[in-house]
């Protein structure tokens, strides 16, 4: 991923270079939700069944567990919280009804020291507008697919 501010701010200053002047970017963030949500909350959520799949369980781990947008977050750490909760996989598969092969994909993660950054929308939104970025905003909306609303589809104008 890109890191935040830094990464995030070099892509902006290369789209401002290929970006015509009122040419549009969209873009499809991953951002934290509104409302905080517990590491423990949603490893109760896994263990009584109330995630759908993996994917889903990640995003909810990923923003939950980060504590500084800037700081971003290590995957080991969504391992290590998933171990945790439930060391056996193969019965947390069987519990849940993933297969454990969908369950296992989550392996990739341990010992994985690379990092996630989740800034909120504000915070990116800013890194856009500000000089260097020279953008403003033509249209943000949240999907209505499952934790949509932590994966906004914004675009972006450059400005003439």
């Amino acid at each position: 991923g890109l890191s935040y501010p830094d990464d995030l701010s070099r892509l902006v200053r290369e789209l401002h270079r290929v970006v015509a002047p009122n040419g549009l970017c969209g873009i499809r963030l991953f951002v934290p939700p509104d409302q905080f949500e517990s590491p423990d909350a949603i490893l109760d959520d896994l263990l009584d069944g109330e995630i759908a799949n993996l994917n889903l369980l990640k995003l909810r781990l990923w923003t939950a567990l980060q504590e500084e947008s800037c700081r971003g977050l290590p995957l080991a750490q969504i391992w290590d919280a998933v171990h945790q909760a439930a060391p056996d996989f193969v019965g947390l598969a069987a519990r849940i009804g993933w297969s454990l092969e969908h369950l296992s994909v989550i392996d990739t993660y341990r010992d994985c020291y690379s990092r996630y950054y989740f800034p909120t929308v504000d915070e990116i939104c800013q890194v856009f507008i500000q000089d260097p970025g020279g953008f403003v905003i033509h249209s943000h909306r949240r999907p209505g697919y499952p934790l949509g609303d932590r994966c906004p589809l914004v675009v972006f104008r450059r400005a003439a």
